[in-house]
């Protein structure tokens, strides 16, 4: 009896601790994915986000949760990967999608200019969070810059009721009254802004523009003054209602002084625009438009980056055009302007040799031509 006993109780046992030991084996992982989730989130909070986003990783591979793939979305909008955080997001169901989701797509199509796909998701951010400032102005300016001011007009008023003096929400305001054209109103909240300390460069030049509206000249040439000053001179934009203004208002020199600098600040560099406009006289020679080639290529020589090779190519041109007494004339200030090169290159040694070449023989046609 003793032994049948000891044999049931060794069953028992048997068949106890196994079960027990196999528990715990399936635990373990679930053990471990909790602690590279720690881990992860440790490093995140200390601004390690590539080590975070390797281990958040890791921990989606061994078990995917929506709660660590979220994280992963996370890491990679820190770290600026928007249209990764888009991809991933197809992993969401939609009926699952938070408010935080909801705004994080909503930055990620606002950052990537996908305007539209922006638009609703703002829109659905907005209806379930509606006190959220951030994505009130950023929709707002989403509709201000498609042109739909009185859209973004309406959503801020809208917040305006429970908060009428956030600065984000007001400057989306002020610039949809002002793109309506109710420049009384867009003056106001431009001024409200400048009194609570919104002096940046836009606000300025906006209020600036309200008052020059309100035919207040010398408050817009303070307030454009102020603005140019912030860009350090090198908004072009400000600077040309400043020199409008200030011509407007008789100060005449300094008025056709700010013009001239914005002016200067809107045409590229001379070797730019040099290569540009002699891109486009190669492209039309190519394409068998040598007339508008030749004009282009006149209109490079204004440039101080020209070099003498225009009057070779120009020589070449007018040869296609059968118009001889031009080719020779422009072979010949090639010749003069090359030879006055203090080291010419060897491929500068062989178009001189061929334009003086060409000069002759259309020295000699003509004198038969009877055309000298």
């Amino acid at each position: 009896m003793k032994l049948r006993i000891n044999h049931l109780l060794c069953i028992f046992m048997f068949f106890g601790v196994f079960p027990l030991q196999g528990y715990a084996r399936s635990n373990a992982p679930e053990i471990e994915i909790q602690t590279l989730v720690k881990e992860a989130d440790s490093c995140r909070m200390s601004n390690n986000l590539y080590r975070a986003l390797k281990l958040y990783e890791e921990a989606y591979q061994r078990k995917a949760s929506t709660e660590t793939l979220r994280a992963i979305i996370q890491c990679h909008y820190e770290r600026g990967s928007y249209q990764r955080c888009i991809d991933l997001y197809r992993n969401v169901s939609p009926d699952s999608l938070t408010v935080k989701d909801l705004k994080m797509k909503f930055f990620c199509f606002s950052n990537l200019t996908q305007g539209d796909s922006a638009v609703y998701y703002g829109r659905l951010a907005n209806r379930v969070d509606p006190y959220d400032c951030k994505i009130v102005s950023k929709l707002a300016h989403h509709y201000n810059h498609a042109q739909l001011p009185d859209t973004a007009l309406y959503i801020a008023d809208l917040y305006c009721r429970f908060d009428s003096t956030n600065v984000f929400v007001n400057r989306q305001k002020a610039h949809s009254l002002y793109l309506i054209g109710d420049y009384a109103k867009a003056l106001h909240e431009y001024r409200r802004l400048k009194e609570w300390g919104d002096k940046n460069e836009s606000t300025l030049y906006y209020l600036a523009l309200c008052y020059a509206k309100a035919d207040s000249l010398y408050q817009a040439y303070e307030n454009l003054l102020e603005a140019a000053e912030l860009s350090q001179n090198e908004n072009p934009t400000i600077l040309s209602q400043l020199g409008t203004v200030a011509v407007e208002l008789g100060i005449i020199g300094e008025g056709i002084g700010y013009i001239e600098k914005s002016i200067e600040l809107m045409q590229p560099d001379g070797k730019l625009l040099f290569a540009l406009t002699n891109t486009i006289a190669e492209g039309c020679f190519r394409w068998g438009k040598y007339e508008k080639s030749i004009a282009y290529m006149k209109q490079s020589l204004k440039y101080p980056d020209c070099t003498v090779y225009v009057y070779y190519r120009m020589a070449q041109a007018y040869g296609m055009m059968k118009k001889l007494k031009d080719e020779q004339e422009y072979y010949q200030i090639f010749v003069d302007k090359a030879q006055k090169e203090s080291s010419p290159s060897p491929i500068m040694k062989e178009c001189i040799e061929y334009a003086q070449h060409r000069i002759n023989e259309i020295t000699e046609t003509l004198f038969f031509k009877g055309e000298l």
